[in-house]
């Protein structure tokens, strides 16, 4: 094998190296409650209880987003986003059927925004970011419903 070659492969296994090393330290990774208590909510009804759990999985993060709706339906969803941004694949009982497609930006290891879309529009946008201690997520939403009445949530979060 050629110097080149060999200088080309240890490049490559230290990106995926890197790579691998970021997504286990991923920082949203784990069990989240929603505080409900803290978490307020205007022109849309606060869930009754809401957890967010966070895995990784290759270059992905899995969410699965288990709950109760005001009125005591379930919201039941699973998300995979791309770590390093893009667009989003939601399944299941989402708690806002105001968007059908979302695509996530990565603003710095601790803080992004999903940027929500209803038939090619701009229908919201939620800023999610961590404490430094890495315990507390924030995420503020502003944007419509699906009737077009303005919404905005802020909910706080806490690790498990």
């Amino acid at each position: 094998m050629s110097i080149r070659n060999t200088l080309c492969l240890f490049a490559a296994l230290t990106l995926a190296g890197g790579t691998l090393l970021a997504a286990d330290n991923d920082p949203f990774a784990g069990t989240w409650n929603l505080n409900v208590q803290k978490s307020t909510y205007s022109g849309t009804p606060k869930p009754k209880e809401l957890t967010l759990t966070v895995t990784d999985q290759d270059n992905n993060r899995l969410l699965a987003l288990n709950g109760t709706e005001a009125d005591g339906s379930p919201i039941k969803a699973e998300i995979t986003e791309p770590m390093n941004g893009g667009p989003i694949e939601m399944t299941g009982a989402l708690p806002n059927h105001a968007w059908d497609s979302a695509t996530l930006k990565v603003i710095s290891p601790t803080a992004h925004e999903m940027i929500y879309s209803k038939d090619g529009k701009q229908v919201g946008i939620r800023h999610i970011t961590l404490s430094r201690d890495h315990q507390t997520m924030t995420a503020r939403f502003t944007g419509t419903d699906s009737q077009g009445k303005k919404i905005t949530q802020n909910d706080v979060w806490h690790k498990q």
